[in-house]
């Protein structure tokens, strides 16, 4: 028989999944990414679901394959979504993502899962990113351009073609660029190391990733009939 004591009950929160860092394809140099794997896990979180779980395939690195906004447009046509990270001269890590595949041209492109990024520290002094999402504002989430003599020529997430304001703008000679805060697009403060109203020189590193769906295994049994 029971006295009237009191059973207590525990609820316990299961702690969020994480989900495990996507392999890193095509990077030669050492460190093979200049995010570190807390930076990765960090803003693996903010990509379409669709895509956490892709490998992510390093397209273009102006370490590996030079400054040659050529070269980059060669490596990206056509290959889906890119997660640019830009490595600063004063160390500072920032950069943007693209939902559509990066293409030339005289417009803005994209939808409200582009968003831009920052990253501070590095080993135990690493904080968490900080992402800027677009706030649907407008919908100049993403430029790219080359040639031309009335537009821009280069890479921007955010801001305005007429006055040149962007949240995040790199030239076409990827060795130098800018970042503004209070572009309506994203809302981000400065990005880079230096104020505003300062020509930011980048020589250190600008990476493209895109994301690709691994590979499936290999049928043996499709590889027997094959060579029978």
């Amino acid at each position: 028989g029971g006295s009237g004591g009191h059973t207590n009950l525990q609820v316990v929160t299961p702690a969020p999944q994480q989900l495990p860092l996507p392999a890193l394809i095509g990077a030669t140099t050492t460190p093979r990414c200049i995010l570190s794997d807390a930076h990765r896990t960090e803003i693996l979180r903010h990509l379409p679901p669709s895509l956490a779980l892709c490998d992510w395939t390093l397209r273009y690195s102006t370490e590996q394959h030079g400054c040659s906004l050529r070269t980059a447009l060669m490596r990206l046509d056509g290959r889906g979504p890119s997660l640019l990270a830009v490595l600063d001269s004063n160390g500072h890590l920032f950069g943007g993502f693209a939902s559509e595949p990066l293409k030339v041209g005289s417009a803005f492109f994209g939808d409200n899962q582009s968003f831009v990024y920052t990253v501070q520290g590095t080993g135990r002094g690493a904080q968490p990113a900080a992402v800027h999402r677009a706030k649907g504002a407008d919908d100049h989430l993403v430029y790219l351009n080359k040639d031309m003599h009335e537009l821009p020529n280069g890479l921007a997430f955010g801001g305005q073609l007429d006055d040149r304001f962007f949240g995040l703008w790199i030239h076409d000679n990827l060795e130098s660029g800018r970042s503004v805060a209070g572009c309506a697009t994203y809302r981000s403060p400065v990005l880079s190391s230096t104020a505003h109203s300062l020509t930011v020189t980048w020589p250190v590193a600008l990476n493209v990733y895109t994301n690709a769906s691994p590979k499936p295994p290999k049928s043996t049994a499709a590889g027997a009939s094959a060579a029978a």
